[in-house]
């Protein structure tokens, strides 16, 4: 089973780091992502900066969420190379293996995750 989760959390880091590269840029400096600006190019009216600031604005808050997404997939790996995956940090049970097979990377069983 372990081979398996790993596959599928490596697949999900995948998946999750190209979704990551569209709304972010790798920022050097801090080694973290900073998200794209809109920019509709050519002149703008006041519509078009409005329009703008919301998008980044929306676009800050979904690069957030993919990367807080991509820190727990990453947790999940090095709990699965410690041999501490598949254990819900809330309440210390098994979370079951066909709840892993949907959510890899989560860190709870159901009834905590409620």
């Amino acid at each position: 089973d372990q081979d398996k989760f790993s596959k599928l959390l490596a697949d999900e880091e995948i998946r999750v780091r190209k979704e990551l590269e569209d709304v972010a840029i790798k920022d050097p400096a801090t080694n973290g992502f900073q998200p794209k600006p809109a920019d509709y190019g050519g002149e703008t009216d006041e519509d078009d900066t409005a329009r703008e600031e919301t998008d980044s604005e929306n676009t800050i808050v979904i690069e957030e969420e993919i990367e807080r997404h991509l820190n727990t997939i990453l947790k999940a790996q090095e709990k699965l190379k410690t041999g501490h995956y598949g254990v819900c940090e809330k309440c210390g049970t098994d979370i079951p293996p066909n709840r892993l097979e949907i959510l890899p990377a989560t860190p709870y069983c159901i009834n905590c995750a409620e």
